[in-house]
């Protein structure tokens, strides 16, 4: 992809239920190593209905809020908006977002001459 002039965007999702210190050290340890990623988008795992989280939180031991309005819900231009609020979750969150730095795709998204 370098040879041919694309960029390169990774994408990295932090909360799924069960993830432990370990993954995280694991998710950060990757990024550190992957000097060819231009950018990294860093997400809060969601779950939505129809998926095995929403349908079975008792199964993965987490609680979900089933009353959520998902019809104006968007994270698009929000990086930092998240359905869950959970203060480990965003630590986490926050933690992977200072590995990545200036490499965070959401700030690269402002800049003008990143869709060149």
């Amino acid at each position: 992809t370098k040879e041919a002039g694309l960029k390169i965007r990774g994408q990295i999702m932090i909360g799924f239920p069960g993830e432990t210190n370990e993954d995280v050290e694991a998710t950060a340890t990757f990024i550190k190593n992957s000097s060819e990623v231009d950018v990294f988008g860093v997400h809060v795992f969601q779950p939505y209905p129809g998926c095995d989280v929403w349908e079975n939180p008792e199964k993965y031991d987490i609680e979900i809020d089933k009353t959520t309005d998902f019809s104006t819900y968007h994270t698009i231009g929000k990086p930092d908006a998240q359905l869950t609020q959970n203060a480990l979750i965003q630590d986490r969150f926050n933690y992977i977002k200072s590995i990545v730095g200036n490499r965070n795709a959401d700030e690269k998204a402002l800049e003008k001459n990143y869709a060149d």
